[in-house]
């Protein structure tokens, strides 16, 4: 019954349209504070599900955790504590960076939604993203830029499948699957190959 489900989810999914799925990003880090970006697009910046205000690509934030509440700064103004800050897309081309400043590494950028919660003494940060937005970054982050078109078409569909096979790998921590190689690597926005790219 379990295999007959699974069959049925992954041929549902594949034939279905674009599908949301929720990553968990710089999973196993310890995040404490980071700096937020928008690249391309227009987001909503909301705090426990209020929206604070629109912003535009340029638009720079600091977010940091204190006493599980989270705090935002930008250049003009200081917003919180909140328990959830979120970012949501305006348009289906928005494009954000994030880079984790406590710990520091490498900023990341990827596509549509992303959802920032306290959790404890740390930061979670879940970014929302369709499906083939995120097939494609995978593709990329497990294939690499160089290797020939039909590598990554057999590698798409295997990133699919394990995608929606493992579906709910996460889902007591709130998410699908993390960016780590524990489900997929998961690196960010295809950007390096455009026969890759999304």
């Amino acid at each position: 019954m379990k295999i007959l489900f699974s069959i049925c989810f992954i041929i549902l999914t594949l034939f279905s349209g674009a599908t949301e799925i929720k990553i968990g990003l710089f999973y196993g880090k310890n995040i404490e504070s980071i700096v937020i970006s928008v690249v391309e697009g227009e987001y909503s910046l909301c705090g426990n599900f209020s929206v604070i205000r629109s912003i535009e690509s340029g638009s720079i934030f600091q977010i940091d955790q204190s006493d599980s509440k989270i705090y935002i700064h930008d250049a003009d103004a200081s917003f919180g504590p909140f328990e959830r800050v979120t970012f949501v897309p305006k348009s289906r081309n928005a494009i954000f960076s994030v880079r984790p400043v406590f710990p520091a590494l490498m900023a990341i950028e990827s596509d549509d939604r992303i959802d920032i919660l306290a959790e404890g003494s740390f930061l979670k940060l879940i970014n929302s993203i369709d499906i083939e937005k995120y097939i494609a970054g995978t593709v990329e982050a497990e294939g690499g830029s160089n290797a020939m078109p039909e590598y990554y078409k057999a590698q798409a569909v295997l990133v699919r499948t394990f995608a929606v096979r493992n579906y709910y790998r996460h889902a007591q921590q709130g998410f699908n699957l993390c960016d780590d190689v524990h489900c997929q690597a998961y690196k960010g926005k295809s950007r390096m190959n455009k026969q890759i790219y999304f």
